[in-house]
């Protein structure tokens, strides 16, 4: 019989997926299928175990919803595909309610980061910004955005960044350091936590203690929602196809987020490391959907929300970080060297990410962002 702890471990639930077939909705079935298999090895006398075994008919509809909607979409029916998504989070909106975060302020929302390849080029804050509304046409398709709508995507620390960018000459690079408006508040979906962490993270916790019953009650929540979170986290197969299959489920996700009111974005977890034996807050994505729709410029209602450096090129960030940093800052695990295990701020990426913390930051000018809604 398998416990909760141990389920978590089980490779049937290991996320990011990957996969080799040419099914891609016969994948996602076979997943699926191997999901609802270790139900079948649960231990009745676990109590979190009860409790997901009491939610199975609703994690099946979510998941028979997840795979209807990939076929109407496959089918050309992105509407009737979006109905679907909607019926699979109706399934499972209580525990779905349980992964929205109302409050970021929190060390590890800090701070995010956004960052460009630019050259010699100086850039100025609307550069890093989103997309402006007059060449939306260059937003192309991205996981959790269709192609024309501008997003916002930051990420959790410059390695991620860099990842996401993949890995381009840092000597090309410029960089800007965003926070929350202390005026503001954010809410988004939480889908940043992988099974194989919450299972460290329980393995960890004192046995009977206020902290690991917390931990435990959202774990269970994430785990009823994990098709959701599968559908939405498979690596991406052909990078250079304009069509991506791994982004349906998350752009629709996406499209309902926009339809409703309380959610600014969604945090999720990279899915183009080449490992994640590191701490989990070096590797995490936010996106945020524009609010208002203006003919030009960026969205008013983004640009309220947070303030921002100005862009710094990364090799005038890396002269002035030089023995500029304090010592337990980003004390956090750091491994992208096989077997060279440090931490971050030992890297160049956490000395720089320090310095850029600490610039002056300000809200992006909206002066010509006003022509029209």
């Amino acid at each position: 019989m398998i416990d909760f702890i141990e389920m978590l471990r089980r490779p049937e639930l290991s996320l990011p997926a990957t996969y080799d077939a040419d099914d891609f909705i016969g994948m996602v079935r076979r997943r699926f299928d191997s999901f609802f298999g270790v139900f079948d090895r649960l231990d009745h006398a676990d109590d979190n175990c009860r409790e997901i075994l009491n939610e199975r008919p609703a994690i099946v509809k979510c998941s028979k919803n997840i795979l209807q909607a990939i076929r109407e979409y496959f089918s050309g029916s992105p509407s009737t595909a979006f109905t679907n998504i909607d019926s699979a989070i109706k399934s499972v909106r209580p525990r779905f309610d349980q992964l929205c975060i109302e409050d970021v302020k929190s060390r590890a929302f800090e701070y995010l980061y956004r960052m460009r390849e630019a050259g010699r080029g100086n850039l100025e804050k609307q550069d890093l910004f989103h997309v402006p509304f007059e060449a939306r046409g260059k937003v192309a398709s991205q996981r959790y955005s269709i192609n024309g709508l501008p997003c916002l995507y930051l990420g959790s620390s410059l390695y991620v960044c860099w990842e996401e960018l993949g890995r381009p000459d840092v000597g090309n690079l410029q960089i800007s350091c965003f926070e929350i408006a202390e005026s503001e508040r954010v809410s988004i979906v939480d889908f940043g936590i992988r099974p194989e962490t919450m299972h460290r993270d329980l393995s960890n916790s004192r046995s009977g203690s206020t902290e690991a019953a917390d931990n435990y009650s959202m774990f269970v929540a994430r785990v009823v929602c994990w098709p959701l979170l599968f559908a939405c986290s498979i690596r991406v197969r052909n990078p250079s196809d304009t069509f991506k299959p791994e982004y349906v489920v998350p752009q629709l996700l996406l499209e309902w987020i926009t339809t409703q009111r309380g959610f600014d974005g969604v945090r999720y977890f990279s899915q183009v490391l080449p490992r994640y034996d590191m701490a989990d807050e070096l590797v995490l994505n936010y996106v945020f959907p524009v609010k208002n729709r203006p003919v030009k410029g960026v969205c008013k209602q983004l640009s309220r929300l947070f303030r921002m450096s100005d862009p710094v090129a990364w090799s005038v960030a890396r002269g002035f970080a030089v023995g500029c940093w304090q010592p337990d800052t980003y004390d956090l695990d750091f491994n992208i060297v096989r077997g060279d295990q440090r931490k971050y701020i030992d890297s160049e990426f956490g000395r720089v990410q320090d310095y850029v913390d600490r610039l002056p930051k300000s809200s992006i000018s909206t002066a010509r962002d006003e022509v029209g809604e």
